[in-house]
């Protein structure tokens, strides 16, 4: 996560490093497991600022592109969101930086068990498919060959 941004997890709390503890706030989505959807609901609500990045727990090197999903948000007035997709052109709704308006204007009065894809009109952001997440073994692996600090796993 970039320096000096604030963070909300959606999710058990757990402990998290002292020196980004005072920038962490954790909620719960409602019903607990009911989507990536229920979630944005449930974190924007502790949202204040006018731009929000939402990153799934499986992207672990989100933060390099994040700066980027921002710039290019800011930069252009009639988006509502910029969203990472992966070399095919796939956008990724849960690695995004979102327009806090629009995004609340979007969300439907019922998010649990909805795709998160249904949420806006987006800007599409090419990034590297290797940034977007970690669903496999593999992708683990490859994660942690490029940068072993990436995840936080001890080394085998």
């Amino acid at each position: 996560m970039p320096a000096g941004w604030g963070v909300v997890v959606v999710g058990p709390s757990r402990v998290v490093p002292s020196e980004v503890s005072a920038r962490v706030r954790f909620t719960r989505e409602s019903p607990a497991g009911g989507g990536p959807l229920a979630g944005i609901a449930a974190g924007l609500d502790l949202v204040t600022s006018e731009v929000v990045c939402v990153v799934a727990g499986d992207t672990p090197r989100a933060g390099e592109v994040l700066p980027g999903l921002v710039s290019a948000l800011t930069a252009s007035p009639e988006a509502d969101a910029a969203v990472a997709s992966d070399g095919e052109g796939q956008p990724n709704p849960v690695l995004a930086a979102y327009s806090v308006d629009a995004l609340r204007g979007t969300l439907p009065s019922e998010p649990a068990d909805r795709p998160a894809r249904v949420l806006l009109e987006m800007a599409h952001v090419l990034v590297p498919a290797d940034v977007l997440d970690v669903d496999t073994r593999d992708d683990l692996e490859n994660v942690e060959r490029q940068d072993p600090n990436a995840i936080g796993t001890t080394q085998r």
